[in-house]
């Protein structure tokens, strides 16, 4: 293992539209994509990598903006989308800050032939753990990633994506199932 705040950073190589998306974006596959999506206040207030503001691009109301690379769990495939899942470390901390989500609403990741990490006793988290396989040869799950169950999110076919791994198949039916609560 490289480290415990996360996986190497992807150099951009890697990153590609997928030739044949309903073939790749299936159940439990998990690829990283580059993310925007709006600062918050404590974004702003840590330090920001450089080039993770998003020049140029200024939102409504002077709003700022942050480009990230993210990991996704698909979840469900849809005609030209799929619906995902967000994998986090947050910045090597926990999943406890209130302003996170539910404790019930995040899942601990860990390579399938390793033992789960425990999480954090401030964490809560009581869902089973998942196990994945990590296919990229220079990534990593690292024992503090967390699978975020709170939010879904929407991921084109067309975007440029790199393959992580997925989900280890004795795991897709605990996936599905915590993905039907979500949606409760």
């Amino acid at each position: 293992m490289r480290g415990i705040p996360g996986p190497q950073p992807l150099q951009g190589d890697e990153f590609k539209v997928v030739d044949k998306p309903k073939r790749f974006f299936q159940l439990g596959r998990i690829f990283a994509t580059d993310w925007f999506e709006p600062a918050t206040a404590d974004m702003l207030d840590r330090k920001t990598p450089p080039g993770a503001l998003a020049s140029g691009c200024q939102g409504p109301h002077g709003g700022k903006h942050i480009t990230k690379s993210r990991w996704f769990v698909v979840v469900r495939r849809r005609l030209h989308h799929s619906l995902c899942f967000r994998i986090t470390t947050y910045g090597g901390t926990n999943a406890a800050k209130t302003n996170r989500g539910r404790a019930e609403d995040f899942v601990v990741l860990y390579r399938a032939n390793v033992r789960p990490a425990r999480p954090y006793d401030d964490e809560e988290i009581s869902r089973k753990p998942i196990a994945v396989i990590v296919e990229a040869p220079d990534q990593y799950i690292s024992p503090i990633a967390r699978l975020d169950c709170g939010r879904i999110y929407t991921v084109e076919d067309n975007l440029k994506v790199a393959k992580i791994g997925r989900v280890h198949p004795s795991h897709l039916d605990l996936l599905d199932e915590y993905f039907k609560a979500s949606v409760k």
